[in-house]
């Protein structure tokens, strides 16, 4: 399976399972992330969520970009893009606007739509090792995973324009001191120390946090909008000679 659950007393841990692949997703796996998270967050027994990758050396490297040169050969680009990209956006949802907190394990490299993963988290727990790095422009593709309505908001629209424009890779402690990065901590401690945050945030009274979640939305209603806006730009960069030639030159593949 590439995505699994997890029950850890009251903390629900969902586990990206591609390792060999950098936990990057595919259709189906972006789905079943979607399904995942959902259903933890209607779960009675769980209270906070915590979000890994398996491996230890990638929390996830965006998406799958083997499963795009397929589509691309196939000339099917923008159906699969756009499939993932609205697989994606359902997992975005289901976080922000989910009661329940959500933590980040970034346990490694955090790519593409695995930054857009972490930022929609409530809050981010980053090895010293790992790194965020936007990867849209850098794969001929446009941002989405909520990511141009999540950065801007986290560290200031100027920020982000520099960020997303020359796809500058974040080490944790850059993160940390733009606040995308809650806590920086050893490499080999940050899935102890991710479960130990979660496990405060469970102790939370979970109506009051329901509410708080509610009300950081109010003064910002368009994510909706903003995620469709991203799958529509997303789904046009996937017909471009750009991305076909990123996307295959990536995988090795010259045809």
């Amino acid at each position: 399976m590439s995505v699994r659950y997890a029950q850890d007393g009251s903390v629900g841990v969902v586990t990206l399972d591609r390792p060999r692949s950098g936990n990057a997703f595919t259709p189906a796996m972006a789905e079943s992330l979607g399904e995942t998270v959902d259903s933890a967050m209607r779960e009675g027994s769980t209270d906070v969520l915590v979000i890994e990758g398996e491996g230890g050396k990638a929390f996830c490297a965006g998406a799958d970009l083997a499963s795009f040169a397929e589509a691309i050969r196939k000339d099917q680009a923008k159906e699969v893009v756009g499939r993932v990209a609205g697989a994606m956006n359902e997992v975005i949802l289901a976080i922000v606007e989910g009661g329940k907190p959500v933590v980040a394990c970034v346990n490694g490299v955090a790519v593409g739509g695995g930054f857009g993963l972490a930022l929609a988290c409530d809050v981010r727990v980053m090895g010293e090792g790992a790194r965020f790095v936007p990867g849209f422009l850098g794969a001929g593709v446009s941002p989405d995973a909520g990511s141009t309505w999540l950065l801007p908001r986290m560290v200031g629209w100027a920020r982000a324009r520099e960020i997303l424009l020359l796809g500058e890779e974040l080490d944790a402690r850059s993160a940390r001191a733009v606040g995308l990065a809650t806590r920086v901590v050893g490499d080999g401690v940050v899935r102890e120390e991710a479960l130990a945050l979660a496990r405060g945030l469970g102790g939370q009274p979970s109506e009051a946090v329901s509410s708080l979640k509610a009300r950081l939305l109010e003064p910002q209603a368009s994510l909706r909008e903003q995620l469709e806006a991203e799958r529509r730009s997303t789904v046009e960069s996937a017909g471009s000679e750009a991305f076909r030639e990123r996307v295959l030159g990536f995988v090795g593949d010259e045809s």
